[in-house]
């Protein structure tokens, strides 16, 4: 092998890890275990987070009008790619937190942390079947297809507390 090809190689596989390395991460971080992520609202979720979602890019004009508001469709994901563009973040097409929290209080978590102090790493879970309340496991009051969310924001969408499994009294207990 000549030397000229070895680096030509070298320069390639550079030049194709190079965004990710002067990006960081290229994707959210899903921490759920599942064979399907369920951290993130994506591609065919549907139920009354999804409305809320949607009705919110639809007000931020990253959907038109006519977007149809009960189901995560392609042009709902179209509506999310615009937004994580628009601020730079990585362009999965799917609503990580980060991305939630900008869509509902037109701010980075950061910036919101500095303006309203939460617990911002407190998740929560909520169903995308219909259900109104938040809970602390995925599998808690036999939820359909729940998602995880912080529980600042499951409480701007309107979530109450679970109260079952979100009892003062109760430790949290990880899935």
């Amino acid at each position: 092998m000549n030397k000229s090809y070895v680096l030509a190689l070298i320069i390639l596989i550079f030049s194709m890890l190079f965004p990710v390395c002067a990006l960081g991460e290229t994707y959210p971080v899903c921490d759920c275990d599942e064979k399907e992520c369920i951290c993130f609202i994506q591609l065919g979720d549907e139920g009354p987070i999804v409305s809320s979602i949607i009705s919110l890019l639809i007000e931020q004009n990253y959907c038109p009008a006519t977007q149809e508001v009960s189901i995560f469709d392609e042009g709902a994901k179209e509506g999310v790619l615009l937004l994580q563009k628009e601020y730079d973040l990585p362009q999965t097409g799917m609503l990580d937190d980060d991305t939630l929290t900008l869509l509902i209080w037109g701010c980075f978590p950061e910036e919101l942390d500095k303006l309203a102090p939460s617990s911002r790493y407190d998740y929560n879970w909520v169903p995308t079947d219909g259900g109104i309340r938040r809970h602390r496991k995925p599998d808690c009051c036999e939820m359909y297809d729940p998602r995880k969310i912080s529980v600042r924001n499951a409480e701007a969408l309107g979530y109450k507390n679970c109260g079952i499994c979100n009892r003062k009294d109760k430790p949290i207990e990880e899935p």
